[in-house]
C-alpha cells in the first residue's frame, strides 16, 4: 500500500510538470494518472518503474499497443516448467463496494452494469458483454491496425534461435511503452541491424555502451532510460541465475529493468504462447474499459485488470486484450471517438458524449459571444446619448 500510495502521489506531483496536492480531487487524480498515459510527455513510465521494483505489484506500465496476432513462436515451450506463476492481488486498497455504469443511461447500462469489490478481486459480469465482444471482433476483421502490423510478435526475428526470439519480444514489449507501434518496430529492426545483432550475450558485452543503445533507440519515448534499462536487462540475464535464458514467470519478468506487469504478461504471451497468465492492460484497454463501464476511471491499471479478470474466461484474456487495443487505435479513439462508425454504439454508455460535450462548448461560447455583443453595444448606445 506504501508504494501504490507513493507511486499516486509522484506522478500526480509531476503531471506535466504542475505541483498538486497530495490527494488531489477526482478529476485531478485522472488526468494525471490517466491524461498523462495516454500520451503526454511526461516521465510516468520511468515512475511506474519504480514503484513496480520497489514492490509494489499494484502499478502497470502501459504503452500503445506492443503485441500482434500471428501465431505463438516456433518451437515455444508450454510444458510444465514454463507455467508461470500468477501475479498475485497486491497493492489493492479495500475501499467500498462499486457501481460500474451506476450514473449510465439505461441504454449504458446493459453493457456496463456490475459491482468490483477492491481488495477481493471479485465482480459481476457486466451484462450484454458477450454481445459487446462480438461487435468488436466484427470490427476487428481485417486486422489492420498498428498492434496488428507492428505489434512486438512482428518485431522478432523469425529466423533468429529461440532464446533470441524470446529476449526480442521482451525487448519489444519494454520500449513500446509510451510509444507508437510503428515507431517501436523502427526501433527493433534497427537494433536487431546491430554489429552482433540483439541478443543477450551481444548487449550484456563491454563492446555495447548504453550511448549506443540509447542513439539506436531514438525517437522512441524515453529513449535515454530504455537504453539504460536494454543495457542493465542483458547485463542481468547473462549472468547467473539465468544463464541466458528468459524468465518466464511474471514475478521474474518484473525483477528485471523496465519490466512492470504489463510488459511482464505480454511477454508471457508472445515469448511463451501463456495467454491464460493474465490479461494485457494498456492504455487502449483501460480507456475502452471505463468508456464501456467495465472499469471505474479513478483506478490504476493493475486493479482494471484484476476486475475484468475475474469474470472474463481465461481462455479469453488474449484475444480480448488484442481486439481492446485494436479497437482503441482506430475506433473508440483517445480524441474524437468514431461512434458514428461503430457497431456497439447501442450498448455503450459513453457513445457520443464527446460529441454532446464540444456541441455544448460551442453553444456556450456562442450565447457568450451573444452577451458580449449586447453589452458592447448597450455600452456604445450610452455613449452616444452621453451629454
Amino acid at each position: 500500500m506504501e508504494a501504490l500510495e507513493r507511486f499516486r502521489f509522484i506522478t500526480s506531483a509531476t503531471a506535466g510538470s504542475r505541483r498538486v496536492k497530495k490527494n488531489p480531487p477526482p478529476a485531478a487524480r485522472k488526468k494525471s494518472r490517466v491524461g498523462l498515459l495516454d500520451g503526454d510527455e511526461a516521465d510516468i513510465e520511468e515512475l511506474a518503474v519504480l514503484a513496480s521494483n520497489a514492490g509494489n505489484s499494484g502499478v502497470s506500465i502501459i504503452s500503445d499497443g506492443g503485441f500482434g496476432a500471428m501465431p505463438p513462436l516456433q518451437g515455444a515451450n508450454t510444458s510444465a516448467e514454463c507455467t508461470g506463476e500468477v501475479l498475485g492481488a497486491t497493492g489493492v486498497d479495500d475501499s467500498p463496494e462499486r457501481k460500474f455504469g451506476a450514473k449510465s443511461n439505461q441504454r449504458g447500462r446493459k453493457a456496463g452494469r456490475g459491482a468490483f469489490k477492491w481488495g477481493t478481486a471479485t465482480a459481476q459480469a457486466p451484462e450484454r458483454w458477450k454481445e459487446v465482444l462480438d461487435g468488436i471482433r466484427e470490427m476487428r476483421t481485417a486486422r489492420d491496425a498498428p498492434v496488428d502490423l507492428f505489434g512486438t510478435r512482428q518485431c522478432v526475428d523469425p529466423e533468429a534461435d529461440l532464446e533470441t526470439q524470446r529476449f526480442q519480444a521482451l525487448v519489444a514489449a519494454m520500449i513500446s511503452s509510451q510509444t507508437k507501434d510503428p515507431v517501436t518496430a523502427a526501433a527493433m529492426l534497427r537494433l536487431r541491424a546491430l554489429p552482433g545483432g540483439l541478443t543477450i550475450a551481444n548487449v550484456a558485452s563491454p563492446e555495447m555502451s548504453v550511448e549506443s543503445l540509447q542513439g539506436t533507440l531514438h525517437p522512441v519515448g524515453f529513449f535515454r532510460q530504455k537504453g539504460a534499462h536494454l543495457k542493465a536487462m542483458a547485463q542481468k540475464l547473462a549472468a547467473a541465475p539465468h544463464n541466458g535464458r528468459v524468465p518466464s514467470t511474471v514475478n521474474e519478468l518484473m525483477e528485471l529493468p523496465g519490466v512492470g506487469p504489463k510488459v511482464a504478461h505480454l511477454t508471457l504471451v508472445v515469448a511463451f504462447d501463456m495467454p491464460e497468465e493474465g490479461l494485457i492492460v494498456d492504455t487502449h484497454v483501460r480507456r475502452v474499459c471505463e468508456r464501456l463501464g467495465w472499469a471505474s476511471p479513478d483506478r490504476t491499471p493493475e486493479q482494471t485488470r484484476l476486475a475484468i479478470e475475474s469474470w472474463l474466461p481465461k481462455a479469453q484474456w488474449a484475444e480480448t486484450s488484442l481486439l481492446l487495443v485494436g479497437f482503441g487505435q482506430q475506433v473508440c479513439t483517445p480524441l474524437r471517438p468514431r461512434c458514428g462508425d461503430c457497431r456497439i454504439s447501442a450498448l455503450c454508455p459513453s457513445a457520443f458524449r464527446d460529441l454532446a460535450t464540444k456541441t455544448e462548448r460551442k453553444q456556450g461560447k456562442s450565447r457568450a459571444a451573444v452577451k458580449r455583443k449586447k453589452g458592447e453595444t448597450s455600452e456604445a448606445t450610452a455613449n452616444d446619448i452621453r451629454p
